[in-house]
């Protein structure tokens, strides 16, 4: 069963821009897809951004206060205005979305996308603008984990809710991403001094 949530949009400031990588750890299709598989990915890619735990006293800072180097959990309704982002704790697996705070101060959504689209972002003949869907956790239908950084999610999306087996429950999130031209000098304007 879907629900459906309206789409949202929300104002950001024009020309900010940043870089989609996308981390080549899918699961093969053979493999099944359980909690230590998808926290397995996101450990590596914590490690890889040098990003630690909130701390308890840490819990419910937002975005804009929080230090640099740390990871939380948000609605992803709120990255389109960081300033407006609380970060949690813990992970509620049918809500919140992983956001890293990187030692720029960028913001970073971390998800899960398909094979098929997970090539499409590493290619260099992606269109400038790319519709994708990325879900809060993994399943065999979203095994590859992403980081994306907030300045490069369009305003228009659409969130939903699904179900991914056994009664478990994710979080689709349904953006437009953008990449800047060729020649462009990376910025992202969500950088906190």
């Amino acid at each position: 069963m879907i629900q459906h949530n309206k789409p949202g949009k929300m104002s950001r400031p024009m020309g900010s821009k940043a870089i989609l990588h996308a981390v080549p750890v899918p699961v093969p299709a053979t493999t099944p897809v359980n909690a230590a598989t998808d926290e397995g990915q996101r450990q590596r890619l914590r490690q890889l951004h040098g990003v630690r735990k909130m701390e308890v006293l840490e819990n419910k800072l937002m975005f804009s206060e929080a230090p640099r180097g740390i990871f939380g959990f948000a609605q992803a309704g709120f990255i389109y205005d960081p300033s407006n982002l609380e970060l949690n704790r813990d992970f509620r697996e049918s809500l919140h979305f992983e956001i890293h705070v990187m030692s720029d101060g960028t913001g970073q959504l971390i998800g899960f996308v398909s094979s098929d689209a997970a090539v499409s972002l590493q290619s260099e003949d992606r269109p400038p603008r790319y519709r994708v869907t990325v879900y809060n956790r993994m399943w065999p239908g979203a095994s590859t984990i992403v980081p994306i950084r907030f300045s490069r999610i369009q305003p228009d999306y659409s969130s939903r809710s699904i179900e991914i087996g056994d009664a478990t429950r994710a979080k689709a999130l349904d953006v437009t991403l953008r990449w800047p031209e060729s020649s462009y000098v990376q910025r992202s304007s969500y950088s906190r001094s």
